[in-house]
């Protein structure tokens, strides 16, 4: 096998591993449709505490820095949490860590609930909490604050309202740990859900071309990316040199 059929080869086999792992990386976030099962587990946030950026209960509190702050009272008692938009938040990963310029935060919005899922949620944090800390719970609970818990449900709506998640139903729930396997329990694995758009700047960047956009990458893989394409085309070189 002479140079030039060596160096094709291997510039053809590298060009094929690079687009497969790209694919593969958001196949799920692309391929998610209404009627969809997914399984997750988060701390269950109200929308008012997500959009007035503190916790009502802690005001020093930053929502998503410390959802394990917010209490069961806060969620279920006071009448405008409880009433708002139930959502399961997630931790962010560790890339979305290194990436993320939003106030240090720790957790993102994962999913919406519809309503009889928000009333499902209720009754289940009732239920746990420790009354009389939280004046409508049962009386059988402990729990004063942060409230996790595991969804099974469907994607109700892929196209929610401006900067919402996803929309679920919750056809099954139970209280969780952070460290705690639910969906492995129904075998099941837990699906993170797409990036969604926060703000007017974002929804106008999703309108751009994002097959060539690495502005909202680390400088690390951007740098990659420039590195591969120099090193293809290198290899591309000394083929029609050879």
């Amino acid at each position: 096998m002479n140079l030039k059929h060596l160096i094709t080869s291997l510039f053809s086999y590298l060009f094929y591993v690079s687009t497969t792992a790209t694919t593969t990386t958001t196949v799920t976030a692309q391929e998610l449709q209404v009627g969809d099962e997914i399984c997750t587990s988060g701390y269950v946030m109200d929308y008012y505490c997500i959009n007035n950026g503190n916790l009502v209960d802690r005001p020093s509190v930053r929502t998503l820095q410390g959802p394990d702050q917010h209490s069961v009272h806060c969620l279920v008692d006071v009448s405008f949490c409880r009433e708002s938009e139930f959502e399961i938040l997630l931790p962010l990963s560790d890339d979305e860590l290194r990436t993320t310029t939003n106030n240090d935060d720790l957790y993102k919005r994962g999913w919406r609930v519809d309503d009889e899922g928000r009333q499902e949620l209720v009754n289940l944090a009732r239920s746990i909490g420790e009354f009389p800390s939280c004046s409508t719970c049962t009386g059988e609970g402990s729990l004063k604050r942060g409230f996790h818990a595991g969804v099974v449900g469907h994607v109700l709506n892929v196209n929610g309202s401006h900067g919402s998640p996803i929309l679920i139903s919750v056809n099954r729930t139970q209280a969780t740990q952070p460290d705690d396997d639910f969906c492995a329990t129904f075998g099941m694995e837990m699906i993170d859900p797409p990036s969604m758009s926060t703000n007017d700047d974002d929804v106008k960047n999703d309108t751009n071309d994002d097959e060539n956009n690495t502005s909202d990458l680390p400088e690390s893989d951007v740098s990659g990316i420039f590195n591969f394409k120099s090193f293809l085309g290198t290899l591309l070189l000394l083929a029609c040199l050879g």
